[in-house]
């Protein structure tokens, strides 16, 4: 947006994240980034021998064991799912999409104006290897939550075009979006941020 670029922020929506991280996926990814030894038996044991059950009183279900997921809630979780989701990072990037993830939030950045030739290819491409990825690694990729946000002053760069046709009918750019409990505008002036706190404050003072 410096450079005077219009860039497409999209917001990736997964559905259950957490709850369907393979074990033995996992265990794979962190030994190759170099966690061997006891830490990885540490891990290991933290996520085995786990069981779930079905209770509705009076009936109760037979223990089944369970052998994906990370148990959320735990300090340990958010870590285990970005290393997870670290091959993803080196797929996008061969598109030339930037990728920036905090637990299971993830998004993907691309200049729609610098190169448009080029940007809508890399995109078609980059979503498509992404689709195909999450596949492989057992995460389901929401394609009817996933948003996309135009930052810049030429949202006409976005049309329904752009957007890859296997993964179904293309967003409508939101005007706004909140990634992390922050809100995003298209010109990134905070107005929508800033309202909404002093909403927020206001509401609290007129209790106090």
């Amino acid at each position: 947006m410096d450079n005077g670029e219009t860039v497409a922020l999209i917001l990736l929506d997964l559905s259950a994240a957490f709850d369907t991280v393979c074990h033995r996926t996992l265990t794979s990814r962190l030994r190759s980034t170099g966690i061997q030894g006891h830490a990885l038996d540490w891990i290991t044991s933290f996520l085995s021998n786990r069981s779930q059950i079905i209770y509705l009183p009076p009936f109760r279900s037979d223990p089944t064991e369970i052998i994906c997921g990370v148990p959320q809630g735990f300090l340990l979780s958010p870590t285990l799912f970005n290393v997870y989701m670290s091959p993803l990072a080196d797929i996008v990037r061969k598109h030339n999409i930037n990728i920036t993830s905090y637990a299971d939030d993830t998004k993907l950045i691309l200049s729609l104006t610098k190169d448009p030739t080029s940007a809508k290819t890399n995109l078609q491409d980059g979503m498509k290897d992404v689709k195909e990825w999450m596949k492989l690694s057992r995460l389901k990729l929401n394609s009817d939550k996933t948003e996309v946000l135009i930052l810049g002053n030429t949202p006409t760069a976005w049309d329904d075009c752009w957007w890859p046709t296997a993964l179904g009918t293309a967003p409508t750019p939101s005007d706004h979006s909140r990634n992390l409990g922050f809100i995003l505008d298209p010109l990134l002036t905070m107005t929508k941020q800033v309202n909404a706190v002093s909403s927020s404050c206001f509401l609290t003072l007129r209790m106090l």
